[in-house]
């Protein structure tokens, strides 16, 4: 978008002084126009042709993009994002968007956030569809969690020992959700590569000898907690504003 803006103020430029010259600006013309339509599936525009033959871009709600001079747009890469960062309106460790300094993020605070174009389909998934996936599979990772660690299910774990699936190998905590989809991990406990004895899902994660091997009790009973009606925790997925560019 700034590579863009900055070649059209310079062929913008170059058509004010080639005009005034009476040269031809054909093809400088046939350019400008080039990336005008890569600024356009980006961002929504309004184009301003003056007599001297530049072209002014604004964004929808009016702020100026280009004339003879660009104006570049602000932003703060982030190269690995995590489960508990966010935009948050600016708030949140994410970066928004900024134009002379003005707030222009997608779905943010400001009253000249742009509302369309690729740009804001990109803001989307990251600031809403990526997040509400997210917090979608944390609490279908700590509702498998709940399920298999629930009393009674396997009665040889102690109380707030961590059942079958653990939250990074210790117990699941549901002030510390956001991430869990990450972290959930199978007890190391059965897990023959970290050491474990597959076994203990027969006689339970807490038993101390073996038991008999036809003793399908705990089998039975964590097939009967998978299965089970239970809520769990849902948010709506919103759909990618794929009917504007981008």
């Amino acid at each position: 978008m700034n590579t863009s803006l900055s070649k059209i103020a310079k062929l913008n430029r170059q058509i004010q002084i080639f005009s005034a010259s009476g040269r031809e600006t054909a093809s400088l013309v046939d350019q400008r126009e080039q990336l005008i339509d890569r600024v356009a599936s980006i961002v929504p525009i309004r184009e301003h042709a003056r007599s001297d033959g530049v072209v002014e871009l604004t964004t929808a709600q009016g702020l100026s993009l280009v004339d003879t001079r660009a104006r570049e747009i602000g932003f703060t890469p982030t190269p690995i994002i995590t489960a508990p960062m966010r935009y948050d309106g600016g708030g949140g460790a994410l970066s928004g968007l900024t134009l002379n300094g003005v707030d222009i993020t997608p779905g943010g605070p400001g009253s000249q956030a742009i509302t369309g174009g690729a740009l804001a389909g990109q803001f989307a998934v990251r600031d809403d569809i990526a997040t509400e996936v997210s917090d979608r599979a944390d609490a279908l990772a700590a509702d498998l969690i709940g399920r298999l660690a629930a009393s009674g299910v396997d009665p040889t774990l102690a109380p707030g020992a961590p059942g079958l699936f653990t939250d990074n190998g210790g117990a699941y905590d549901p002030l510390t959700l956001t991430g869990l989809a990450g972290r959930i991990q199978l007890n190391a406990a059965v897990d023959p590569d970290a050491g474990g004895d597959p076994a203990l899902i027969r006689d339970g994660l807490g038993a101390i000898t073996p038991g008999p091997a036809v003793n399908g009790d705990l089998p039975r009973a964590l097939l009967d907690a998978l299965t089970a009606t239970n809520s769990v925790i849902t948010v709506p997925i919103v759909s990618c504003p794929m009917s504007r560019p981008g």
